[in-house]
């Protein structure tokens, strides 16, 4: 989002008239000025049109909270502790499964300490 081109002197002309004769003044000069800050102009409307939809999605989390935050709230606890439950339970079989791999290597193993 850079309208700096035309105050370099240039580049845009250079590309469309093939030169550097418009040096920073004349008619190519405002011809380059004005595409670029068309471009800029348009850039900026496409912000603000982003900007819009986010103050327009902060107000609907603002409605969806006063009507239905005690009903979110129940069900990000319930979300919550099964997630937790979940980790709690895999972590447990890893350490199941770390604990029959030390088995398994003790046994056999069991017989190389004896040299």
């Amino acid at each position: 989002m850079s309208h700096d081109n035309c105050h370099t002197h240039g580049e845009c002309c250079d590309q469309q008239h093939g030169s550097h004769s418009c040096g920073g003044t004349g008619h190519h000069h405002q011809h380059c000025c004005e595409h670029e800050h068309g471009s800029f102009a348009d850039e900026l409307l496409e912000l603000a049109d982003e900007a819009w939809m986010e103050v327009l999605k902060e107000k609907i989390k603002k409605q969806i909270e006063q009507n239905s935050g005690e009903h979110l709230d129940a069900l990000a606890k319930l979300v919550s502790d099964a997630n937790s439950e979940r980790w709690k339970q895999k972590l447990c079989q890893k350490g199941n499964h770390d604990h029959f791999k030390e088995e398994i290597h003790h046994f056999f193993t069991k017989g190389c300490d004896k040299g």
